[in-house]
């Protein structure tokens, strides 16, 4: 994607001060709501759950030490917080399609409970 003209440090550039950041908060709020809405109905979804838990536990599956023989997934959550978005910039439009930028902020947490068998005869 291009670099969009707020990003650069051009004289024309718009300044970022906290004024014009709130600004940008309050016109991102209806994006952030259903956002926050789609990211909420991921992380409570049984569907979902399984298929992340199903990525993870593929991945473990693939450790292969001599030092350890398995690893398990015991439990996992993906917490309760959703990203918000902080920034949006202006789309811009090429020959490959519709491009836009943001940023996100996210505060929250995933927890795992993993079970590994070692061997000790090595």
């Amino acid at each position: 994607p291009q670099t969009n003209p707020q990003n650069t440090t051009s004289p024309d550039a718009p300044a970022i001060t906290p004024a014009t950041r709130s600004h940008d908060m309050q016109h991102s709020a209806w994006v952030n709501a259903l956002f926050g809405r789609f990211v909420w109905n991921i992380l409570h979804d049984k569907k979902w759950e399984n298929r992340i838990r199903e990525r993870i536990v593929k991945k473990l599956s693939a450790v292969n030490t001599r030092h350890i023989s398995s690893v398990e997934l015991k439990s996992f959550d993906l917490g309760n917080s959703v990203p918000l978005i902080t920034n949006t910039y202006l789309p811009d439009i090429d020959h490959q399609g519709v491009w836009s930028e943001m940023d996100l902020e996210w505060s929250g947490e995933v927890s795992l409970t993993l079970a590994a068998r070692i061997n000790s005869k090595s």
